[in-house]
């Protein structure tokens, strides 16, 4: 195989090949499925405490105190876990911290939590910046590889004999990974930038092995 990958395909595979895990809730690792119903379940006294501690954490936000809305929205949280507001401007706070493991966890919860919300849009938009991809499940199987021994076959010899291969379950992004959030992971266009010009949403192309596992280390 070439030492570079010319088909955007093949690298979207390399990339994508990695397992996303499910972002977990703040500190009681909820699902959003469990957030949710508890979410429904609060009597109007929680909700409202709940509230107390988002409006708190809302004013330390502004005012530049990440530190103190960070603690704040998570006491808010704690009572009120399925609240998709709460954790876009938790993940607001965390960006603004320059902790983008955490910034990227809870803007997905807001997807999760509220699909339809305006939040849940800008929050779409920011992990799309930060690298994020719509994965899809691709299921595992058998298939076989290499070459029969049918005398038209022109094969080489390194793909003899014909043999069963067998691939485990795995999740897989549904677009290329475009020169946008190769920047905005590594800090600068791929090594072989093919368009000229701007080209944000072009899909990365000519990349080599190496720079595949540059890409994916800092995911």
């Amino acid at each position: 195989m070439s030492k570079h990958i010319t088909n955007n395909l093949f690298f979207s595979i390399f990339i994508l090949l990695i397992v996303v895990p499910m972002a977990n809730m703040a500190e009681q690792q909820y699902s959003p499925a469990e957030a949710k119903a508890i979410s429904a379940a609060l009597t109007q006294e929680q909700r409202s405490n709940a509230q107390t501690f988002f409006s708190k954490a809302f004013e330390f936000f502004k005012d530049g105190e990440f530190d103190a809305a960070v603690l704040t929205f998570n006491k808010g949280l704690e009572i009120d876990p399925g609240n998709a507001i709460a954790h876009y401007y938790l993940a607001e706070t965390f960006k603004r911290l320059k902790k983008p493991k955490l910034a990227y966890q809870h803007y997905e919860l807001t997807r999760q939590l509220d699909s339809s919300s305006k939040e849940a849009t800008l929050a779409n938009t920011h992990l799309i910046e930060m690298g994020y991809q719509e994965m899809v499940d691709i299921p595992g199987g058998s298939f076989q590889m290499g070459c029969s021994p049918d005398p038209g076959d022109k094969c080489v010899r390194t793909q003899y004999p014909t043999h069963t291969v067998t691939i485990k379950p795995f999740r897989m992004g549904k677009y290329e990974v475009t020169t946008l959030q190769w920047r905005t992971v590594m800090g600068n266009n791929p090594p072989s930038l093919l368009f000229d010009g701007d080209c944000d949403n072009c899909p990365v192309d000519y990349v080599s092995w190496d720079d595949v596992q540059g890409f994916i280390s800092k995911l």
